[in-house]
């Protein structure tokens, strides 16, 4: 296939929402459409803005918008986040800072088995697909951020599903990378009582522990960005259908 056959792989510009095929050429992670928005947008995506270091071909159509020398800081060792945070003895989950460093080799890959330890459950026909889904993208997580959620969920055994797809089936924009105690029911931990309320009780799933929820910068999925509680809908959506 020749050079001008390749189709242009687009995806929207983290500002304005346009489809782009540019993108920022030390992180390879976020997209814009033009250098005006790379600037306008830097004071936050510094923050995320991880050196790529992986060896992967870079499509042919893409094109990398670069940085001025006075905008490229030294490579960050170390990040804070906003997250939604889930109390299990509250009413009402709030917003906290979550730390984050650099994720090694191994931590990447053993997302595989974080995902495994999520999907030992069955679920309902109509729940199966955005199941699958949640489960798929937590096996293929390629974040280049290590979240520490150990303090927030008070245990060492971490599971955690990617949320890809929101209220409706639609897409998510940024996916949300959802953290919980996968044992905490079978150790009698009480259940949810800030999830209980969301969901009004109709939750199938008994969550139980805190639970907590970070949102990724863009659909690659290599960094994270504030999570708000204009994340809400869609957790919600998946507490509601996940058994």
């Amino acid at each position: 296939m020749s050079h001008l056959a390749r189709p242009i792989i687009s995806h929207p510009c983290t500002v304005c929402g346009e489809p782009t095929h540019n993108w920022c050429s030390r992180c390879q992670a976020t997209w814009y459409c033009s250098t005006d928005h790379l600037n306008a947008d830097w004071r936050r995506h510094r923050q995320t803005c991880v050196p790529f270091v992986a060896q992967q071909p870079l499509s042919p159509t893409a094109s990398p918008i670069h940085f001025t020398p006075d905008a490229s800081p030294q490579p960050a060792s170390s990040a804070t986040f906003s997250a939604l945070f889930f109390p299990a003895d509250e009413d009402r989950p709030r917003v906290v800072r979550v730390n984050c460093t650099p994720a090694s080799p191994r931590s990447m890959s053993s997302a595989a088995s974080n995902a495994s330890s999520a999907s030992g459950r069955s679920v309902t026909p109509p729940q199966q697909q955005a199941h699958a889904l949640a489960i798929a993208a937590t096996a293929a997580r390629p974040c280049q951020w290590d979240a520490d959620t150990k303090p927030w969920l008070q245990s060492a055994n971490v599971g955690s599903v990617v949320l890809t797809h929101g209220l409706n089936g639609e897409p998510l924009r940024f996916p949300l990378h959802l953290f919980y105690v996968p044992d905490a029911l079978a150790k009698g931990t009480p259940v949810n009582r800030s999830i209980y309320k969301l969901t009004n009780g109709l939750a199938p799933r008994k969550w139980s522990g805190n639970v907590i929820a970070l949102k990724y910068s863009g659909t690659r999925r290599q960094a994270y960005s504030d999570c708000t509680t204009n994340d809400l809908p869609a957790l919600v959506s998946y507490f509601l259908s996940f058994v």
